[in-house]
This record gives structure tokens, sequence and C-alpha cells, in this order.
């Protein structure tokens, strides 16, 4: 529990500890007017409500926060979050992010995320400065098992394939859907005719969109039980990580496929969609082996 006094810090943070830190930015900051950059103050406030985190996302440049998170799957919570915000609020401005884990040396601040220093926060800093060179990846993921990260990584590019597809018009759509996931009741959000709407969620694969977010929580809930060297817990996770590869994301493929409405190429991309999270998921039996 926070401090009521500003600057205060835990008594359980006096000593060298590691955490979760999410950094993130606004991509081409310099061509945006002050009034619009103001917006990114507003999210981040809007997510501190949500969250507890243990030290909040603070700005720390016009364009620029950071924060310490409790969790691999808070931070992943609050990226998700400020998307959102970004979307209903229709931003002109993207995002990028680095979410990273290591060493704080000195006491961390339950008020504001300044003045700290240590070895996870400069190389989480260096992920976020070195994906300003690869303008394919927005979200940056550093985790110690390498194996994971690489996974998580790939799924948040997934994720972010979604995201970069959509243009302005869109947004509107996608915002109500998070509103009401059925096409009918945002039909009737939008004052648009039931059939319009669902040709426009299956355009924006929408249900696709949700489901990946889904399966990214699930995979950073699973990280910590993943280092668990419980032998029981260790064939739990076995399971569970063999269950969830396509539980959420197989049954809107399989309706897509049923549906003698769609056209050949969109039965394509759907096909193609699903190679490339088969791909990702592949993978995740490995990592259970790297285990320490």
């Amino acid at each position: 529990m926070r401090n009521s006094k500003k600057g205060v810090v835990s008594k359980r943070s006096e000593n060298k500890s590691k955490h979760f830190i999410l950094m993130g930015d606004i991509i081409g900051s310099s061509n945006y007017e002050y009034n619009e950059l103001k917006n990114l103050k507003k999210s981040i406030d809007a997510v501190n409500k949500v969250y507890d985190f243990i030290s909040p996302l603070t700005i720390t440049l016009g364009d620029e926060f950071q924060g310490i998170v409790r969790s691999l799957q808070q931070g992943i919570k609050a990226i998700f979050k400020i998307e959102e915000l970004l979307i209903k609020a229709d931003y002109p401005f993207e995002l990028r992010y680095s979410l990273g884990f290591g060493e704080i040396i000195t006491p961390v601040n339950s008020e504001i995320a300044h003045g700290m220093y240590g070895q996870g926060l400069t190389k989480t800093r260096s992920i976020l400065e070195g994906s300003k060179k690869n303008k394919r990846r927005r979200f940056d993921i550093w985790l110690p098992n390498e194996k994971f990260n690489e996974v998580l990584s790939d799924s948040l590019f997934v994720y972010q394939s979604f995201l970069d597809n959509w243009n302005k018009k869109d947004l509107e759509v996608v915002s109500k859907f998070y509103e009401s996931r059925d096409y009918k009741e945002v039909a009737k959000l939008l004052n648009k005719r039931s059939d319009q709407i669902w040709k426009r969620e299956k355009n924006l694969r929408i249900r696709e969109y949700f489901e990946i977010q889904n399966v990214i929580l699930n995979l950073s809930g699973f990280y910590s039980m993943l280092y668990d060297k419980n032998e029981k817990s260790r064939k739990i996770i076995s399971e569970l990580i063999s269950n969830i590869v396509f539980e959420s994301l197989n049954n809107e493929y399989e309706n897509v496929l049923k549906n003698n409405k769609i056209t050949k190429r969109k039965i394509q991309n759907t096909l193609s969609s699903k190679k490339i999270v088969s791909e990702i998921f592949d993978q995740i039996g490995n990592i259970v082996n790297l285990i320490h």
C-alpha cells in the first residue's frame, strides 16, 4: 500500500531488488503540437487509477513515461489499457513500449518514478532507444528467459499487426467493441445496420484482436510459474501451455472457414494468420525445458 506522503519509499525497497519496469514514448513526438502531447498525460493518469503499481507511471519528459509494475502480466495489462484509451480517444499519435526485468539499486519511490537507478532501468531504456531504429516493432520485451522472451515478443508483434492495419475511420467501430463484443449491440450504439457491423467486425478481425490479447495475458501470467522448480507445478504449466495454443483462437477460425459467405481470399488471409500464430506457439513447448 502506498504511503500518503509524497516521496516516501517503501521500506521493503531499501535494498537492491529486481522489478518489472515499463517505459514508453510517443513516436515522432516532434511532429505534434504541445496540446496534442498533453493527451499522453491524460492516458497515463487514467491508467494509474486502474492499477496499483509499485511506482506509478510517470511522465519523465514531455513525450516519455516510466513506472515499476508488480508483474509481467500487470505490465502487459497496462500497455493494453493505454492502447485502448488511445483508440477510444482517437489520439493522433502512436506509442512504443519497452517492458523489462532487472535490478534497481536505489530505493523504489512509491509515489513517483523518478530518481531511481539500476541495471534494470538502464537496460529497459536501452531497449526502448534501440526500438527507435527498428520501426517495425512498437512493443519490446526483455526477460531473463530468452525463449520466453522470443515467444512473447512475437505474440505482441501479431497483436501490433491488428493495430497497424486499422486506419482512423476504423477506430470508432473498434472502440465500440470494447463496450460490447456483440456486433448487434455495437450496431445499435453506432446507429448502423447489423449486417454492416458484422462485415466490419470480420474485415477488421476484431474478434481475433481480442483473442490474441487474451493469449498474451495468459502467457504473461504463466511466466512466474515457469520458474517454479516444483515438478508438479511444472507438469501443470506444461499441460496448460499445450491446451492454450488454439483453444481461444481456433473456434473463431473454424467459424470463418465454415461460413460460405467468406470469399476465398479472406479464407486464405485467415489461414495465413493462423499459420503465423501456429508458428509462434510451436515454440512454447520448448520453454519448459529451459526452466532453471
